[in-house]
């Protein structure tokens, strides 16, 4: 699957005019480990995105970005060269029942004068393309540096869904970096196009416009109207416009059509937003849409400093402020995290803390860390709501709940009866095929108990309906 060194070649030329870095591959495959096997050494970080679009045969043709920092490789003198030399190795995959069905390997290799040429700025954007059929897989993409033994492995469950053959459909959205006409064939040529994908899905200060492409399927053709309408926007977290919607006509050539638009992110803070593609075929009136996140970033934005996406820096943080920090992330701690924090000094705890949010990061191909923003929602919804003037919200028993398994889907509350307590049951009917959370108010005073619960690791006492029976002095009172 993988082109050929002579396509990879015409990719090179190409960034060179475009400013953009490629690596070479030498001639040959790598014989590389298992792409799912663990490895103990630093993790070399990198970023995956993926679009799917229309094939034959009842099949999905995929492709997979990858971007890869050029800072990541080690660059190591070579006296044949008279150059400093980086050597890597990438693997994607896709897995099913634990079994890869679909392997795309290659070689990388560069070269520089000097190592201070290679900055932190300079990505390497690459491509691996599967047709399969739909179905339900996991994708495994795995980056190797040949010198230092980095490896980075980022794995990702997906699901290839086959188009719809009557209804007017869009395909998913690529985000690009960089789309220009192709003088000649690459890796990332299509419509006569080369577009450079940017599987950081991140937008902002060095490349301000979003460029994006996306296929459009079961157009009415031949028709009276040969036009489609095509209308770009930008909405918030809250399914907000936040940018006046941008809206062009464009004429059929067949019963599918090609789309290649963008939107300028300046003027945007920085944050989490969604990029929505709205096509309306003028002659029946079908109207198809597809959204897909991105994130914009402005080192400027003190609202979303990059070391921390929730606004925490642990690095400026002193001991106090960690450990209250610590406190409050202790729903989510282990005990050996518990341990070793508390035996860390002080840059040791920042360490603890950036590396547990790291490890926790469900997408660390971007800037944000999805995660921890959540998280720090959750955290001060709870401080609000179930904290008194001697214990902070994280640290009662409804804040831990809420913090680890997040808001409930119904929430029965009952307040202080003739014969009973004040009492909660929380629903969550998702987590664990459904389970339940029984807090009980056992001494009338608006401190809320666990006695009982169906899900795996938390208290179960199936007689906690005594908890909730009311003494004799309760009776009447007002409690809380």
């Amino acid at each position: 699957m993988r082109s050929t060194n002579l396509l990879r070649t015409m990719v090179a030329c190409l960034a060179a005019m475009m400013g953009v870095l490629i690596l070479m591959p030498a001639a040959g495959q790598a014989q590389l480990s298992d792409i799912t096997k663990d490895s103990q050494e630093e993790n070399l970080q990198f970023f995956v995105d993926y679009a799917s679009f229309q094939s034959n045969e009842n099949k999905v043709y995929l492709e997979v970005y990858l971007l890869i920092p050029r800072s990541e490789f080690d660059f190591v003198m070579s006296d044949s060269l008279n150059r400093y030399v980086a050597h890597g190795y990438v693997q994607v995959g896709l897995a099913q029942d634990d079994s890869i069905r679909y392997l795309d390997q290659w070689p990388l290799n560069d070269s520089v004068e000097q190592p201070e040429e290679v900055t932190d700025t300079q990505n390497i954007p690459d491509i691996s393309k599967f047709e399969v059929p739909p179905g339900n897989y996991e994708l495994i993409a795995q980056v190797i540096d040949a010198q230092s033994k980095k490896r980075g492995l980022l794995r990702e469950p997906i699901t290839l869904n086959s188009f719809d053959a009557q209804e007017l459909t869009i395909s998913d959205i690529e985000f690009a970096s960089r789309i220009e006409m192709a003088n000649n064939k690459t890796l990332f040529t299509k419509a006569r196009r080369d577009i450079v994908p940017n599987a950081s899905l991140t937008f902002g200060i060095g490349i301000p416009v979003l460029y994006s492409y996306a296929e459009i399927y079961n157009l009415d053709y031949p028709a009276d109207e040969d036009s489609f309408q095509v209308q770009y926007s930008i909405l918030d977290l809250n399914n907000a416009e936040v940018k006046a919607p941008q809206t062009v006509m464009r004429k059929k050539g067949g019963d599918s059509g090609v789309d290649i638009g963008g939107l300028n992110t300046v003027g945007l803070p920085g944050g989490i937003y969604f990029y929505r593609i709205k096509v309306t075929d003028l002659a029946t009136g079908a109207v198809a849409t597809r959204s897909k996140k991105f994130y914009v970033y402005k080192p400027s934005d003190n609202r979303q400093p990059l070391a921390s996406a929730s606004g925490l820096n642990f690095s400026t943080m002193g001991e106090e402020e960690l450990d209250n920090t610590y406190n409050s992330m202790t729903p989510l701690l282990t005990n050996k995290e518990k341990r070793n924090f508390k035996r860390a000094g002080v840059e040791g705890k920042r360490n603890l803390l950036t590396q547990f949010w790291e490890k926790r990061d469900p997408d660390p191909s971007t800037q944000i860390n999805e995660l921890q923003i959540e998280y720090s929602k959750r955290l001060e919804y709870v401080n609000q709501n179930f904290g008194n003037q001697r214990t902070e919200g994280y640290d009662t028993d409804r804040g831990r709940v809420y913090l680890i398994y997040g808001e409930p889907d119904e929430v029965d509350r009952n307040p202080l009866g003739v014969n009973t307590k004040p009492y909660e049951i929380w629903q969550y009917h998702s987590v664990q095929g459904g389970v339940e959370f029984v807090f009980v108010d056992r001494s009338g005073f608006g401190v809320y108990e666990l006695v009982h619960s169906t899900a795996r690791n938390e208290i179960y006492d199936p007689n906690w309906q005594e908890y909730i029976q009311a003494s004799p002095g309760m009776q009447g009172a007002s409690g809380y």
